[in-house]
């Protein structure tokens, strides 16, 4: 399977028609002969052709941009083995240790799940689309260090343990978990990205290869 390295729309135009209406009075010429005595016979005045009306073209229905099939939120969560085992090992954690564990092995599934996603969604678009998504995760590449860190700073602001110097096991878990939300959440855009060009979300389980997606 091809790699890549990890790392927008029609808008049609309103079609305006004019209709102009030319009207037309044709004035009868003098008479050059003096008119005889008696009854003045009034020359008719010549009544115009109506004028034809044109046809007015029909406006173009803007072109419709492609949707996903439905069901998208329903797809992402329905079987997703990732989310299935995080809530299990959070049910069976019985430590601080264990539950940032928990956190921490699904933050990894979901690295391998936004890098599936990813290329699957790369191969499903084309041309401006793709290289739209590509240079979305570039850039999503490039500040997630900096959103780890922010998130570690801020445990370490709202959680000190004043013992030690470091982060509470309160702490901790948070960290854990934020961090975890944060590549669940890209992983999340790229299926649907995937989902959106051609209705199937990609396979968790390629994430998670010992793991068989719950039903």
């Amino acid at each position: 399977m091809r790699k890549k390295a990890f790392f927008a729309f029609l808008s049609a135009g309103m079609l305006c028609v004019s209709l102009a209406a030319c009207t037309g009075r044709v004035e009868p010429a003098p008479s050059a002969v003096p008119t005889p005595t008696g009854a003045a016979t009034a020359a008719p005045t010549k009544t115009p052709a109506p004028t034809a009306m044109p046809t007015p073209s029909p406006t173009a229905a803007p072109t419709a941009s492609p949707t996903p099939a439905g069901g998208f939120d329903e797809a992402f969560e329905t079987g997703n083995p990732i989310k299935g085992q995080l809530q299990d090992d959070l049910d069976m954690a019985a430590s601080t240790s264990a539950i940032v564990r928990a956190y921490t092995d699904a933050t990894h599934h979901w690295q391998s799940m936004i890098g599936i996603a990813y290329y699957e969604a790369l191969s499903a678009l084309s041309g401006e689309e793709a290289a739209f998504l590509e240079a979305k995760q570039t850039q999503w590449e490039e500040e997630i260090q900096g959103r780890i860190e922010a998130i570690n700073a801020q445990a370490a602001e709202d959680y000190p343990d004043d013992g030690t110097g470091s982060i509470t096991g309160e702490g901790q878990i948070w960290a854990a978990s934020q961090i975890c939300a944060l590549y669940e959440e890209r992983a999340r855009v790229l299926c649907w990205e995937k989902f959106a060009a051609d209705g199937v979300m990609p396979d968790f389980s390629e994430a998670m290869p010992n793991t068989e997606a719950m039903g």
